[in-house]
């Protein structure tokens, strides 16, 4: 699945793994990048910041009261 929204929250999980919340209005949107991911995804979350407006796409993993993404990459920055 592909989303687009601005940038909430950016964190790393002690595992390695990098989580980006992007805001929306309705419910929340948690996308998480696996520790092993390429250096041209690297290069590009590394660009990432709070309030920025980019575009994601993984693989839904659930939803209750937010969406979860996992093995994401960027789309667009």
């Amino acid at each position: 699945i592909e989303v687009e929204g601005v940038i909430a929250d950016i964190n790393q999980s002690e595992a390695g793994e990098l989580n980006i919340a992007l805001e929306n209005a309705m419910f929340g949107v948690t996308c998480t990048f696996p520790s092993t991911m390429s250096d041209k995804q690297r290069e590009l979350t590394q660009k990432l910041g709070i309030g920025q407006k980019t575009e994601i796409k993984g693989r839904c993993d659930g939803k209750l009261t937010d969406v979860r993404l996992t093995q994401c990459s960027v789309v667009f920055n």
